[in-house]
């Protein structure tokens, strides 16, 4: 596991930057005699704070794939020398602009080792909490949340998908064989140990799938529209990202329709993010069922993980549709989902 924070994500940059601050402010508080004097400490302390982030966070950026091929203690020492230069650099920086522009005596070797050892042990804070957070929620939560993703399937698809090959087998037995490979597929992929992410391709020719299933049993009443640009389709993703925003397209929009209606899937790439949504009829006004709900937190929840702040989700309500967007990072180079 690398050692070096992804800074080039936001939200580890931003946790990155609120870290090295808090610590600014609570040194800048213990040596003070009241708070306007701390926080005049704490702006003083930006001329040596600031110019170590922001030439470190893309340094970091730019380091990080070649450091994870590193041994872990090649890793601690680059991590920690990095930081230590980097402090001190930047306190000799912001020691001679005081000293030109304010008369401040510039700072001697016993303060720059200071600076060095602190700075040193900030980042060392620091890889331990974002290396912590990330061992106890994505393992742990990803490979739960997806398990239950799997096994959410409704029972009531499953028994009224049979119950339409039952009507077919006399009278079309090839159009009911048809059917029944098709849900072997779906429950094959269904149960399967999927550990790493998949290409958005493979997710969208699933949801073909679900469809042409669910369209035996809907008939006339389920229309589905894809709208797939071919740029998205090597986009990594977690698995059964899109299938259950479908089923719940047609669980609440096209079953308690009387004359059902029409489910669009619509991928679409602009630059490096992809854009997903789903749009479905609204049967009647009224708060999101709580089986949607659950099903959407789920989703936004697996986003978060993979993507951080990076990843959206937005829904939209008019009289006659339900939209849900999905947008996050085109990223085709992936890691396993779960290691």
């Amino acid at each position: 596991m690398p050692l070096l924070p992804d800074c080039s994500n936001p939200g580890v940059a931003l946790r990155v930057v609120a870290m090295v601050e808090v610590v600014a402010l609570l040194v800048a508080w213990s040596a003070a005699n009241g708070f306007a004097d701390a926080l005049g400490r704490w702006g003083a302390q930006q001329f040596a704070v600031l110019p170590a982030i922001l030439i470190g966070l893309p340094l970091f950026c730019l380091l990080r794939n070649r450091a994870q091929h590193w041994s872990e203690g090649r890793q601690w020492a680059f991590l920690l020398l990095f930081a230590a230069g980097l402090s001190t650099g930047s306190a000799w920086w912001a020691g001679e602009m005081r000293a030109e522009f304010e008369g401040h005596v510039e700072p001697d070797a016993f303060s720059l080792l200071g600076r060095a050892c602190g700075g040193a042990a900030l980042a060392a804070l620091i890889a331990v909490v974002l290396r912590w957070r990330e061992q106890a929620l994505s393992p742990a939560l990803d490979r739960a949340r997806l398990q239950a993703l799997q096994s959410r399937i409704r029972p009531h698809f499953l028994f009224n998908a049979l119950n339409a090959v039952l009507g077919l087998l006399r009278s079309e037995p090839r159009r009911a064989e048809a059917v029944l490979e098709g849900l072997a597929d779906l429950f094959r992929m269904l149960l399967r140990d999927e550990r790493e992410l998949v290409p958005l391709a493979d997710e969208v020719e699933f949801c073909r799938d679900y469809l042409a299933v669910e369209s035996e049993r809907l008939g006339d009443r389920l229309q589905a529209q894809f709208e797939i640009d071919p740029a998205a389709l090597g986009a990594l993703v977690p698995p059964l990202l899109l299938q259950p925003l479908l089923e719940n397209a047609v669980h609440h929009g096209i079953e308690p329709a009387e004359r059902g209606g029409r489910v669009l899937l619509r991928v679409s790439r602009r630059a490096d993010r992809v854009q997903v949504l789903v749009e479905n009829p609204v049967v009647r006004a009224g708060a999101l069922r709580v089986g949607r709900q659950m099903a959407l937190s789920n989703i936004r929840q697996r986003l978060a993980l993979l993507y951080d702040i990076e990843a959206s989700m937005h829904m939209e309500r008019s009289k006659d549709l339900f939209r849900l967007t999905l947008e996050f990072p085109c990223r085709e180079h992936g890691r396993r989902a779960n290691a």
